[in-house]
């Protein structure tokens, strides 16, 4: 009886540390939970031999094969964690604690934002990282009023867009400018930076449409990648948003289990075939597929309201450095740009503009990324400055202005 007490309380402190704020107060997590399990065990053979009146002998035979299960299995967890096989990014690039799914955005909030008036101050292994957060929450400075004569360009998405990995002023947004300068030395262009880390299609939207029209922007940048085709399949379309002014995202009731134990992920990831949204794989591949329809409903949104704001939206799309690995012809992102191009919306693929180059393979095109982190390094922002450049200059965007 007091095993099992005992097994209970550790499993539900397991619980309560895995949702702890601090990181250091969730290492403990990764002990009790197994505490927890032993106790729970023991409990459990403790009522069999009680119930089938077991002898000594064979009672304490199957308790060192309990023991010595226990321990492989304490090896095994400890295994998997020194591979790494089941860190997530935010574990593994940034050294943090697990993100619960319904954690990863706010929930109480329909706009992904930073804290205003605050800074990141933050890094990995490979890079520090740090930004000044403005009063509308981006990574931004404060934006002045716009002046007559200026050309604005808005580039929204997420951590490619806000430039994790570089300076402010490196990032791809910030070197745009000075590309496009050169070609029209008479015009003042400038650029706002409004990527957050981990936002998407959906949330873009409504931060351009609800908080950003009046910076009265002539150019707007949709920056987008794979990981929005993700974030479609964990967090659904615009029907995320409640009319209360909250977000709904789902997860499963065992995540708190998949945080603290490897094992339980390596059950589920390997075993049970979940995908890192801890959805089956079936289910996350047919959300997957729908992201190019839900993908053009958000579009036609998008361009109605810039439409009333006489504003030019272009779809950028970059692949991720993973992408490589897979025929990019299983892409749905793939689909979904070629849907914008038949709706003769302006699009940019920077995937076509690395083949041109001739990076074409995960070797080639490793030199634009962190090797750990994956976002853009250096020279991966400045090929992409170089590239939407050149579009807008092909497109005549700022010649006609």
């Amino acid at each position: 009886m007091y095993f099992f007490l005992l097994g209970v309380f550790l499993l539900g402190g397991t619980y309560l540390l895995s949702q702890a704020k601090f990181r250091v107060i969730t290492y403990i997590s990764y002990f009790t939970i197994w505490l927890g399990l032993g106790f729970l065990s023991l409990s459990f053979f403790y009522l069999i031999f009680f119930v089938l009146k077991i002898n000594k002998e064979l009672k304490n035979n199957i308790l060192l094969s309990l023991y010595a299960v226990f321990i492989v299995l304490i090896l095994f967890e400890i295994g998997l964690r020194v591979s790494g096989k089941f860190h997530t990014y935010n574990e593994k690039s940034w050294g943090g604690k697990y993100l619960f799914l319904n954690k990863s955005v706010n929930t109480d909030s329909w706009f992904f934002l930073h804290t205003p008036n605050t800074t990141i101050d933050a890094g990995t292994q490979e890079f520090k990282y740090y930004r000044s957060i403005n009063a509308l929450g981006l990574p931004e400075k404060e934006i002045p009023a716009k002046e007559e004569g200026e050309i604005r360009i808005l580039a929204l998405g997420d951590s490619f867009t806000e430039g994790v990995g570089v300076p402010f002023d490196s990032t791809w947004v910030k070197k745009l400018p000075l590309c496009l300068n050169k070609n029209y030395k008479d015009k003042k262009i400038t650029t706002i930076n409004a990527g957050v880390g981990g936002s998407d299609l959906a949330y873009t939207y409504l931060l351009y449409k609800e908080k950003l029209l009046n910076l009265e922007s002539d150019i707007v940048i949709f920056f987008i990648n794979t990981s929005d085709v993700h974030d479609f399949a964990l967090r659904g379309g615009l029907e995320r948003f409640q009319p209360d002014g909250t977000v709904r995202i789902e997860s499963p009731w065992w995540e708190w289990l998949f945080s603290s134990s490897h094992i339980v992920r390596f059950y589920f990831r390997y075993l049970k075939s979940y995908s890192g949204n801890l959805k089956p794989y079936q289910v996350e591949k047919s959300r997957r597929q729908l992201f190019s329809y839900w993908g053009l409903e958000i579009v036609e949104k998008i361009r109605s309201v810039a439409l009333e704001k006489q504003a030019r939206i272009i779809f950028v799309s970059h692949p991720l450095k993973t992408n490589y690995k897979y025929p990019i012809v299983r892409n749905p992102l793939v689909r979904f740009m070629d849907s914008l191009e038949q709706k003769q919306i302006p699009t940019l693929q920077i995937k076509d503009s690395f083949d041109k180059k001739g990076d074409s393979t995960v070797a080639q095109i490793s030199k634009y990324f962190w090797p750990i982190d994956q976002h853009f390094n250096q020279k991966g922002n400045d090929f992409v400055s170089q590239a939407i450049c050149d579009e807008i200059i092909r497109l005549g965007w700022v010649r006609n202005e």
